[in-house]
């Protein structure tokens, strides 16, 4: 804990003599002698200082203090995920450079992208990551979150904050594995905000890649809901019948695709006070989790806005327009 305490402090200062953004004469922990070794990894914990030092500048007093937070819980995580393997056994140095390359490579264009504009707030991008190493049992579990956050005190910003930072994590068995959540954030017309959660799990012996979306709306103040979206039931059995004429079809293309693998449309089975929880786009809505995972290349339905304009309310067919229109 010292030496990474040490390293963040360092690393908000560029001015250094030595290769690295750090002293390393004072160099104790893996990943400072790692940097120390390495011209290469010297030069990127250069650029990285310079980049973290940057995007604290274009925040303000606030939203700096989160992004500081969000460095610390990165460097934590790096400090000691890149020199274990899943069996908590230490890897060799190519290795662990090359995650560390890697992983420093990706967090320099993280921090570059601070003060992108979004819906007229101030962006950047919040990292929340723990890893848990048990070397008596030869075990890790690692769990890794990145979203958006935006720089704004107001009353909308809070809210949007804290919807972009509710990431349902599964921890299914914490004995070993990993998970990891990376919220993206696409603003299909001027009043919706689609947040798109991707996940992978990688627990136990069938890991499972899903995204899941949710919709902000700027005009509401809130969550969009099924009710605002469609004027009535009407739209469950649209896209009930769209779900099935999809794998009928895909059944008669794909020979090694029997139709019993389907397990139902309860996704449809939605009352109007519920979230709307759909990925959508200018074809339609889409929809998955209607196979099993030894199916997961087959599954996901896009329901298409031709399909259920006639059910859309005035307010979801304005927002659809100016989507499409995009």
């Amino acid at each position: 804990m010292k030496s990474i305490f040490f390293l963040f402090l360092t690393i908000c200062s560029a001015g250094s003599v030595h290769a690295a953004s750090f002293d390393c004469t004072k160099a104790s922990s893996k990943m400072e002698k790692a940097i120390c070794e390495s011209a290469e990894l010297s030069r990127m914990d250069e650029v990285l200082a310079l980049s973290y030092k940057s995007a604290k500048e274009r925040l303000s007093t606030q939203a700096s203090g989160t992004l500081t937070k969000g460095q610390i819980s990165w460097l934590r995580f790096t400090s000691n995920y890149c020199f274990v393997d899943y069996d908590a056994s230490a890897v060799p140095a190519s290795v662990a450079n090359k995650c560390l390359v890697d992983t420093f490579g990706l967090r320099i264009k993280e921090l570059d992208s601070t003060g992108r504009m979004i819906a007229g707030y101030k962006s950047f991008l919040m990292i929340n990551d723990s890893i848990k190493i048990v070397r008596t049992e030869k075990y890790i579990y690692t769990i890794q979150q990145i979203y958006p956050q935006f720089d704004s005190v107001s009353e909308q910003a809070i809210k949007l904050n804290k919807f972009l930072a509710d990431i349902e994590v599964a921890k299914l068995d914490d004995s070993r594995g990993s998970e990891s959540y990376e919220v993206s954030l696409n603003t299909p017309s001027r009043d919706w905000l689609v947040k798109d959660v991707h996940a992978d799990n990688m627990i136990g012996p069938y890991p499972e890649s899903t995204h899941t979306c949710s919709v902000y709306s700027l005009g509401l103040g809130r969550v969009v809901r099924v009710g605002d979206v469609f004027v009535n039931s009407a739209w469950q059995r649209i896209a009930r019948d769209v779900s099935v004429e999809h794998f009928k079809a895909l059944a008669s293309t794909e020979k090694d695709f029997p139709l019993e693998m389907v397990s139902g449309y309860e996704q449809f089975a939605l009352d109007p006070a519920k979230e709307f929880q759909f990925c959508i786009d200018a074809k339609g809505i889409f929809v998955e989790g209607f196979l099993p995972h030894v199916a997961r290349a087959f599954d996901g339905v896009t329901i298409g806005w031709d399909r259920i304009k006639a059910v859309l309310t005035p307010y979801a067919r304005e927002q659809v327009q100016e989507l499409i229109g995009r």
